[in-house]
């Protein structure tokens, strides 16, 4: 499940801004593939690490509280209501999905576990990553002025002085304290009214916030479930540590080899 749509976070109002409190998902799955768990050092290179992702994380969580892709600002130039925002950006979903299902059956599986919140694997991230990459990439060609105020006012409203605070959880392990989850929780600005009123137009009606009940997940492999969940890979946390990994594997200090022989154990019991 999306840490945006998880009943358990905690999103409140005060001085101005929104400030939200969760757990940051997926880290169990991804942190199974360093050798040994990432440690009190590791996590604090990881949040360091994810400071360069924070700023565009948190202008889309505010477009988040109405559109659940964060995609719909793109399309404030070139559609004119909900129904072109359909038309416009469901078949770029649909191509991604069909995509996913060309896959090999356990890397299709890992897919769509990631977009359900359930588990992951850096391969997966780094491949939804891509998968959003091109569409956003499509949808950039239709911005215009209106779509660029409304990013300007986002990034204007941001608070400076800080970011996104970390909560970590260790456990005792065979090499010293190692990560057992970890809560987050920063600021964001809630949108400027002129923002509020184009998203509550153009935004389709079960892309919104609060219109598909908590515990019914919409399916993954349908353009609404993959654009309500597909932020999930955003988290700057996660980007982070599937940076780390592939860092890891290419210093050597990660076999490839026994990653492989690893994901098929873990899918073949």
């Amino acid at each position: 499940m999306s840490p945006d749509n998880n009943p358990s976070s905690r999103i409140v109002q005060k001085e101005g801004l929104l400030s939200y409190d969760g757990v940051v998902p997926l880290v169990e799955s991804l942190a199974d593939e360093l050798p040994h768990g990432i440690s009190e050092k590791t996590h604090t290179n990881l949040v360091t690490l994810s400071r360069q992702y924070e700023d565009p994380y948190r202008r889309t969580q505010a477009t988040r509280r109405v559109d659940l892709s964060g995609l719909v600002p793109n399309l404030a130039d070139s559609c004119q209501n909900k129904e072109e925002v359909e038309s416009a950006l469901f078949p770029l979903a649909e191509e991604q999905i069909k995509l996913i299902k060309l896959q090999e059956r356990l890397f299709k599986q890992e897919l769509f576990n990631t977009l359900e919140g359930r588990s992951t694997t850096p391969r997966a991230i780094t491949w939804l990553d891509a998968s959003i990459a091109h569409i956003i990439s499509s949808l950039t060609r239709q911005r215009g002025l209106i779509s660029i105020q409304m990013q300007q006012d986002a990034d204007n409203s941001l608070p400076k002085d800080g970011g996104i605070t970390y909560f970590p959880m260790y456990i005792l392990g065979r090499h010293g304290n190692e990560l057992d989850y970890v809560n987050y929780s920063y600021k964001y600005p809630p949108l400027t009214e002129a923002s509020r009123e184009i998203l509550e137009k153009l935004t389709p009606d079960l892309l919104r916030r609060g219109s598909y009940p908590y515990d019914q997940p919409y399916p993954v492999d349908t353009p609404v479930g993959f654009l309500r969940q597909i932020g999930i890979i955003g988290i700057p946390y996660i980007r982070a540590l599937v940076q780390h990994i592939a860092d890891l594997k290419q210093a050597g200090e990660i076999s490839i080899g026994n990653e492989e022989m690893y994901l098929f154990v873990r899918d073949n019991p």
